[in-house]
């Protein structure tokens, strides 16, 4: 639910910053306010969407003058989607943070001396180490799913994906999907772990696979659009259909593993606590 909520949200957003319709920024709101009712990841959206509009205003200043009042209905419609939940958290005010805060592996502040910066980099350091690993390497550790994220093919696509964002990162697609898709890497995924837990929990990473998805398949647009430009009439069909023999093969690759290969084993997980509730 929270990735259907964030993608249709993410559509009209920037659907909206081109067609300047104040019906595409209410649905936006509404759709953020909505995803509010599911997956706990999804009190990291309104960060996302402040952190965007401030990338607007500040890199994109002339067009984003045009959008103070859709700011503003973003913000309403957004509140109206959340209203009836919001009431419940506004009565009992540590809910809505209180899990999240509860499992944090480093309280995050401002690091005031060297050994404080050194003690954040020693907690923190080894966890994202291994989320990273767990793109295409190490199994996850969260007893939902006993397995890295992706094939190796996918993985080395996710990155020349990422490669590519970043390249055009002032681009707004391009800085939304970067914020949405390290932010919960960050966050869900780095900062936020149960008790007897150990790294990688793919699960938390949920938020963030329209994210993941708009990374893997940048750089094969990319390779179609480009042999469109770069090659001679009579051959431009030789690159596109290379590209979806690409794909298929890669589609077979998963139904192969998921039907064939994968094995949800209790022995992979690290953790003896949660070893032992899957034993059971």
């Amino acid at each position: 639910m929270t990735q259907f909520f964030w993608a249709t949200c993410f559509f009209f957003l920037l659907r909206g910053l081109r067609s300047r319709r104040p019906a595409d920024w209410a649905l936006e709101g509404l759709a953020a306010g909505l995803s509010e009712y599911f997956y706990y990841g999804t009190r990291l959206l309104p960060f996302i969407l402040l952190v965007f509009l401030l990338f607007v205003l500040a890199v994109h200043w002339q067009q984003a003058r045009q959008h103070l009042s859709n700011f503003l209905l973003l913000a309403g419609s957004y509140f109206i989607g959340f209203g009836p939940l919001l009431f419940h958290f506004i009565r009992n005010p540590n809910l809505y943070f209180g899990r999240g805060a509860s499992l944090l592996i480093w309280p995050p502040h401002i690091p005031t001396s060297f050994s404080d910066i050194q003690t954040a980099c020693r907690t923190i350091w080894p966890v994202f180490y291994e989320n990273l690993l767990a793109i295409s390497n190490h199994p996850s550790q969260d007893i939902i799913f006993y397995a890295a994220l992706l094939l190796p093919a996918e993985a080395a696509l996710l990155v020349l994906g990422v490669a590519l964002l970043l390249w055009h990162w002032r681009h707004p697609a391009a800085f939304l999907m970067l914020s949405s898709g390290l932010g919960v890497l960050l966050v869900g995924g780095t900062f936020v772990a149960y008790p007897n837990s150990v790294p990688p929990l793919v699960n938390h990473w949920t938020p963030a696979f329209p994210a993941f998805y708009v990374a893997l398949a940048v750089p094969v647009c990319a390779w179609t659009t480009a042999a469109q430009s770069e090659f001679e009439p009579r051959l431009r069909w030789i690159f596109p259909i290379t590209v979806a023999i690409g794909l298929v093969v890669l589609g077979w690759c998963n139904l192969n593993f998921y039907f064939h290969g994968y094995n949800a084993d209790p022995e992979s997980l690290k953790s003896k606590a949660y070893r032992s509730a899957q034993r059971n």
